[in-house]
């Protein structure tokens, strides 16, 4: 849990201003924090002394999973939806048949199936087009709303 080890982030707001916030005032949970719609620039972390090559050992086998399940040489932007309680989202919307779905340039990687890929110069139209038929298919299929780990901006 990174949250835990953060002191405080450099966050910009839409007009540029910068502003360091205290750990205790960004409401970390999983896989999110209350950034008032604001943007992360860098991040203080606390860290504590431990075994050099425990830890390298114990990173390495952790980039070596994700090079074996996640599409790392293609253009996405990670996962794109929050796993659901009791559930994954990229279980969901390969078991509703849209892994390798593509909407104009943007496809669900036929990899892992919560990563949107641009693979023929995708727009943003492209990929919310995309995000909107996984939801409501998954919705249909499975009662399960899935909610977006990522920001969408742009035309």
């Amino acid at each position: 849990d990174l949250g835990a080890l953060v002191e405080s982030v450099d966050l910009m707001d839409e007009g540029g201003g910068v502003q360091t916030v205290p750990r205790t005032d960004l409401g970390f949970r999983y896989r999110c924090a209350d950034l008032g719609g604001r943007w992360a620039l860098s991040a203080r972390l606390k860290l504590r002394p431990g075994d050099g090559n425990g830890i390298l050992t114990s990173v390495e086998k952790q980039l070596a999973r994700r090079a074996e399940r996640q599409p790392l040489g293609t253009k996405n932007c990670g996962s794109v939806f929050k796993n659901p309680p009791g559930d994954f989202a990229a279980r969901l919307i390969e078991a509703a048949g849209l892994k390798g779905h593509r909407i104009g340039g943007a496809r669900v990687s036929p990899k892992h199936a919560n990563f949107i890929e641009n693979t023929d110069n995708a727009s943003a139209a492209d990929v919310r087009q995309l995000i909107a038929l996984i939801k409501k298919t998954v919705r249909d299929r499975f009662g399960t709303d899935l909610e977006l780990e990522v920001w969408t901006v742009g035309e």
